[in-house]
């Protein structure tokens, strides 16, 4: 699923118009529909300004995934331990959920998913440490 039809999808399901999302976002209704499709990108301000309305990060918007859909995808993963899924279950009640979230798919991005698996592990054992 592309960004725009990610964005669609939320926009229709929060029940947000597309003129009242222009409205809101400043983006014109032709282009956030031409957004939307897909026809074109997203520029860099425009994205950050409809996902702020919906309450989203924008990472979510190029993963087209939620928060909730990517934890469910890596609670399935078969290489993460039970150690791991604790740090995932732990990371996912913080209140600071979007800083991590951001914060582990970076270090995926950059060293790899053992070294995500690290920190998970790492989220596990402090949390463990705080109960």
């Amino acid at each position: 699923m592309g960004v725009g039809a990610y964005l669609r999808r939320t926009r229709e399901r929060l029940g947000i118009s597309l003129r009242a999302m222009s409205r809101m976002s400043g983006i014109n209704p032709t282009s956030l529909s031409q957004y939307e499709r897909d026809e074109v990108s997203f520029t860099v301000d425009s994205l950050q300004r409809v996902c702020k309305w919906y309450g989203i990060e924008p990472w979510e918007a190029l993963a087209g995934k939620s928060k909730l859909e990517i934890y469910e995808e890596l609670k399935k993963d078969p290489q993460l331990s039970a150690e791991h899924k604790r740090g995932l279950d732990a990371a996912s009640r913080d209140p600071e959920i979007s800083e991590i979230l951001r914060q582990l798919e970076e270090i995926a991005r950059e060293k790899g998913p053992d070294a995500l698996k690290r920190v998970l592990a790492v989220y596990a054992l402090m949390n463990q440490s705080e109960e």
